[in-house]
């Protein structure tokens, strides 16, 4: 009795750890702080809630430099392979300032 109890315990841990993996192409709505990480000249946006981080793709460096610090919303889609950063990577469709957040 107390192996099935520890299998259905294992089992359900293994799902809801799984469950929130990010696989390519699925949608990503992303809402933080837009920082730049790294050294000159091999900077990389990366937007973080303090939860959790994403390295952006597809963001040029002039835009990247206008929002850093700022609060953004961000849209796109996972991407493909991983980053050196060690961080998820999205494509990047549409980054957008957030007004409404407090400063």
């Amino acid at each position: 009795m107390l192996r099935k109890l520890l299998l259905c315990a294992f089992i359900l841990c293994a799902g809801a750890a799984c469950a929130g993996v990010a696989h390519p192409g699925d949608p990503v709505d992303l809402h933080g702080t837009l920082t730049l990480r790294g050294n000159e000249p091999f900077t990389y946006p990366v937007v973080s809630d303090g939860k959790s981080a994403w390295q952006l793709k597809g963001v040029d460096h002039a835009t990247a430099l206008r929002l850093q610090g700022r609060v953004v919303h961000v849209t796109g889609r996972v991407a493909e392979g991983g980053a050196p950063s060690g961080l998820p990577v999205v494509q990047v469709e549409a980054v957008e300032v957030d007004e409404g957040a407090a400063r």
